[in-house]
């Protein structure tokens, strides 16, 4: 009978790829439909934060399956505290039909406490433009004038990314005593991205969106397109659609071997020597790399200098930070990665959140 080995160092393993110049001429401020969504002093936000006496704030989060709602604490000296045991869930219906009256029934059980809201989707100027998880929410809310209509008082709104460089570039601060370029990249059920520069000014990206340019980075040929928004820019294969973990890699997995597996279980494959969960963990890695590059060099922040903070399911992955850290130091781009966890952050988009809702008093 022969031993079942798991090899947890199997994606660090494999030679070093160059990256393709190809691909990373499409990144750029368009490309990555960047968007100003404004600024915060971040050591004056690192005072604010240490010096804060204990409160509370409502934190929502939009999700694709369900609305959380959850009271987070700010306790003296800075520490954020998030009880998920407390949390409250409430099951999408349909395109999310039911998430507005959710809302209204969260802003009359709070009618005091400062609000932060999360979503994945496009945020511009505080406002949800568009959300693939619940569209059906969008509308209903532009006419209630947005989060802050229905709960009477300034409500921060984030999505997913934001909220993670945020949190991120604070921890960073915290400990680097000095603001430093922060790239947030979150790579779970789709991918996501955000940027702070040293001065403050947060710009939020859409990096999964952008076309899939260099062949060798699509090896098992998808051709599920992009469809972010209506219309022929988007009939394009994305990067998300082959290098997030729910989009791009279980999806494959199933349409190569008519399985349907969680992410967690194509990984314990990859770990077992299995070459096809092997290849996309690889190419996921290979797109993850070109992506936080496309960011830095579209933001123009110093190599020398940025941190990029890597948050989301598909970073419990072993080897999956190192090795596009791999890449990047083989490619002459040696910036700092680090996962959010190693910042203190167990959930750094609702650590991001509550700042926010902390800076918005």
């Amino acid at each position: 009978m022969t031993e079942f080995v798991r090899n947890l160092e199997i994606l660090t393993q494999l030679p070093v790829p160059e990256m393709s110049p190809v691909q990373l001429q499409q990144f750029n401020l368009e490309s990555l439909l960047a968007r100003p969504s404004g600024k915060i002093e971040l050591l004056q936000a690192v005072k604010k934060l240490q010096n804060s006496p204990d409160q509370e704030f409502l934190i929502i989060d939009i999700g694709g399956t369900a609305i959380k709602e959850l009271v987070v604490s700010i306790k003296a000296g800075g520490v954020i505290q998030i009880d998920k045991s407390q949390q409250l869930i409430v099951k999408k219906i349909g395109a999310g039909d039911n998430y507005f009256e959710a809302l209204l029934k969260i802003a009359d059980r709070y009618p005091n406490l400062q609000v932060a809201v999360g979503s994945a989707g496009v945020v511009e100027n505080n406002t949800l433009i568009t959300c693939s998880n619940a569209p059906a929410l969008v509308e209903p809310l532009r006419q209630a004038g947005n989060f802050s209509g229905i709960f009477n008082r300034p409500v921060p709104l984030m999505n997913d990314a934001e909220a993670v460089v945020l949190a991120g570039a604070i921890g960073v601060a915290m400990r680097d005593k000095r603001a430093r370029p922060t790239i947030g990249y979150i790579k779970s059920g789709g991918i996501g991205g955000a940027g702070i520069d040293a001065l403050g000014n947060r710009t939020s990206l859409e990096p999964g969106h952008v076309v899939v340019a260099e062949p060798t980075l699509n090896p098992k040929g998808v051709t599920t397109l992009c469809h972010l928004f209506p219309g022929p820019r988007w009939d394009h294969v994305c990067l998300e659609k082959i290098a997030a973990s729910g989009a791009g890699i279980e999806p494959q997995w199933e349409m190569l071997t008519g399985q349907k597996l969680s992410g967690e279980e194509i990984a314990e494959k990859m770990y077992g020597g299995d070459f096809l969960a092997l290849q996309l963990y690889h190419t996921s890695a290979l797109i993850s790399a070109h992506i936080i590059e496309g960011i830095r060099t579209s933001l123009n922040f110093p190599v020398e200098d940025t941190v990029v903070v890597l948050s989301g399911g598909a970073f419990e992955t072993h080897g999956m930070a190192g090795r596009i850290r791999q890449i990047l130091i083989k490619n002459g781009k040696p910036m700092e990665l680090i996962r959010a966890a190693e910042l203190g952050l167990s959930d750094a988009n609702m650590a991001g959140l509550a700042i926010s809702a902390l800076m918005a008093e």
